[in-house]
Order: structure tokens, then C-alpha cells, then sequence
């Protein structure tokens, strides 16, 4: 089975609700907020090392601002000054369990489409020479 990821646009506009048809945690609900804090740590082991890990990533995200975890589900929270079009794909490869490279975090969503683009532009006028 391949890893579905479905993107629910929630009432307030700073948070979004990701369901997934994977396990990413073994509680019922846990909410987190940033910053992390060491009193934390019970309640991140409670989850199990998916869901450790997918919190953790989560708030190296800038802009995160709170994390709601369910077995199947996770509500995330932004603070008013971030965009989703930069932080929804980074929230897509957490949860796909893909490395994010570094130039993701610097770049919007157009910018990648761009550089992406333009390189696949690049290799095909390269292919007809």
C-alpha cells in the first residue's frame, strides 16, 4: 500500500489538518507547542518513534507554532507571518518520511517549481543540440 496524505483546509486559516493512511503515532491525542520543552519528553515518547520523530521534524519547520498528533491524523498550527505554500511541502516530506534538502527550506514553493522547471528546460534543449 503506498502512503496517502490527504490535506484538509481547517476553519482558521493558520491550521491545517494532514490524515494519513499510515500509523504516525500509538496515543489517542497529544498536543505540542513550540518550543519544545524537556517536560515534553514523556509525553513524545508516548508516541512511539514514528510519531518522535514526525513531532520533532515538524518544529524544526519555521513558522510551526503548535502540533496536534493522532494515529492517523495531525493538525498543525502556523503563526500569521508564514505562508503554507513554503510550509506545506516540507509538512509532506516529514510525513512521507523523505529527507528534506536543504534548499527547501530556503526557497517558496514557486521558487522550487522554477528551479525545477527550468532544469528539465535546460536537459531537453540539451537532448535536441
Amino acid at each position: 500500500m503506498s502512503r496517502k496524505i490527504i490535506i484538509e483546509k481547517h476553519p482558521d486559516s493558520n491550521r491545517k489538518i494532514y490524515h494519513v493512511n499510515f500509523e504516525i503515532s500509538n496515543t489517542v491525542i497529544e498536543d505540542f507547542k513550540r518550543p519544545l520543552r524537556e517536560s515534553s519528553k514523556p509525553y513524545l515518547d508516548k508516541l512511539g518513534p514514528t510519531g518522535k520523530r514526525i513531532i520533532k521534524k515538524l518544529f524544526e519547520i519555521e513558522g510551526i507554532s503548535e502540533v496536534f498528533i493522532k494515529p492517523y491524523e495531525i493538525t498543525v498550527s502556523k503563526g500569521n507571518a508564514f505562508s503554507w505554500v513554503k510550509i506545506d511541502p516540507l509538512i509532506i516530506k516529514v510525513l512521507s518520511n523523505q529527507r528534506i534538502p536543504k534548499h527547501l527550506w530556503d526557497e517558496t514553493l514557486w521558487e522550487h517549481f522554477v528551479r525545477v522547471v527550468s532544469g528539465k528546460w535546460q536537459s531537453f534543449v540539451g537532448k535536441i543540440k
